[in-house]
């Protein structure tokens, strides 16, 4: 009897390291474009606003006499 891990039968370490690959890779990639598409989704924030509250948005005519804003 050998002291130390045993592998399922039939099962390589290059198996092993390839299922790992497969899931990390997935894992990250999954997280990857969670992250693009919330990074799109601050970039278009303002758009994305304007069409789902257009009346927010709504720009009226300024009044004849009115004085451009003092900043």
């Amino acid at each position: 009897m050998t002291i130390g891990h045993r592998r399922a039968p039939g099962t390589s370490v290059r198996q092993i390291v390839r299922r790992l690959h497969l899931w990390l890779g997935l894992g990250i990639g999954l997280l990857f474009a969670l992250l693009g598409l919330t990074g799109s989704a601050l970039v278009y924030y303002t758009d994305i606003d304007a069409a789902l509250h257009p009346a927010l948005h709504a720009v009226g005519q300024p009044a004849a006499d009115a004085a451009p804003p003092d900043w």
